[in-house]
């Protein structure tokens, strides 16, 4: 792929659609032309902080950089989805505009949200689910086991019924 850069919207940057960062106008002893290092910021996001007028700095994340200049500004309600899930990878073929749910699942259909016991908020263990699943089938019922575990009588019901943990098997 050959790479193309845009200005930002301010004119002090340009933006590729590989998704580098270089400056454009001088100031500040900053050198025209220079590509950026990214910072990664605490949730593994590639960041950059943006001087304009000298003085005025400003974060703002590469993959939002890079999908704003070259798909267009985001849809309300939309956020930016990763297709192959590296957060890192910005290029403009690998980004896309989802809705919060879409981005959900796509994260849990691609194992980068842990819906098992890797989970810092599961109160269950994949061996608790096991064992609920067998006092089931010995005709322990539902209210019994939701005050075993000490969990809701939905929450055993979703499992039961494989909506919740169903990649335990």
């Amino acid at each position: 792929m050959i790479e193309a850069w845009k200005a930002i919207d301010n004119g002090y940057y340009a933006v590729s659609n590989r998704g580098r960062v270089k400056r454009l106008k001088p100031g500040g002893g900053a050198t025209v032309g220079r590509i950026l290092r990214p910072g990664l910021n605490r949730r593994g996001y590639l960041q950059y902080r943006l001087t304009f007028d000298g003085r005025v700095k400003k974060s703002f994340l590469e993959h939002r950089l890079v999908a704003i200049t070259f798909i267009g500004q985001c849809p309300q309600g939309l956020q930016i989805n990763h297709r192959n899930g590296i957060k890192t990878d910005n290029r403009v073929e690998n980004l896309e505009w989802v809705t919060p749910r879409e981005n959900c699942l796509h994260a849990i259909k691609n194992g980068l949200f842990p819906i098992n016991e890797r989970s810092g908020m599961a109160k269950l263990k994949n061996t608790d689910i096991r064992e609920i699943r067998n006092l089931n089938k010995k005709g322990i019922s539902t209210r019994q086991i939701s005050k075993k575990y000490n969990v809701s009588y939905e929450n055993i019901r979703g499992i039961l019924k494989g909506k919740t943990w169903s990649n335990i098997v």
